[in-house]
């Protein structure tokens, strides 16, 4: 990726785009964790309530989960929010703003101990505020697209 604000090029690690279900998740802090959705019963549940939430279009389920199933993960260390697509934070100079992506060809296999995601605040939860976290995120995802 190039960095926007030095214009540096750096080295990002991810997840091959043919790879299903599994997701490289980045915080604002430049924290990383691993996710593999498929069979992740969590995700299952936040996707029955937004399922049941009236104010969410069928056409739009997926999309729409995809974007409210980051409420039932643990933050980072600092409080931070994990997001999938985040892009990362420039290791030159802490830029945020990526301005060009290009892919290593070849592909370069690195290994990296990526922590998992957790979902041990939401497993405490009662399924009445699970509900109400899930709707309250799927608010703000409509508030921001009107």
């Amino acid at each position: 990726m190039k960095c926007g604000a030095c214009e540096k090029w750096f080295e990002v690690p991810q997840i091959h785009e043919y790879v299903y279900g599994e997701f490289l998740l980045r915080a604002a802090s430049g924290e990383l964790r691993y996710l593999e959705a498929i069979g992740d019963g969590v995700f299952e549940e936040v996707s029955r309530i937004v399922e049941n939430y009236k104010r969410v279009d069928e056409r739009k389920h997926a999309e729409i989960l995809h974007k409210a199933y980051g409420c039932a993960w643990d933050p980072d260390s600092h409080g931070k929010q994990f997001i999938v697509g985040k892009n990362p934070l420039c290791p030159h100079c802490g830029g945020k703003k990526v301005v060009a992506e290009e892919s290593l060809y070849p592909s370069k296999h690195i290994d990296l101990d990526v922590p998992s995601v957790t979902h041990n605040e939401w497993s405490r939860l009662r399924d009445a505020d699970k509900s109400l976290r899930v709707r309250t995120m799927i608010d703000k995802i409509l508030k921001r697209r009107s």
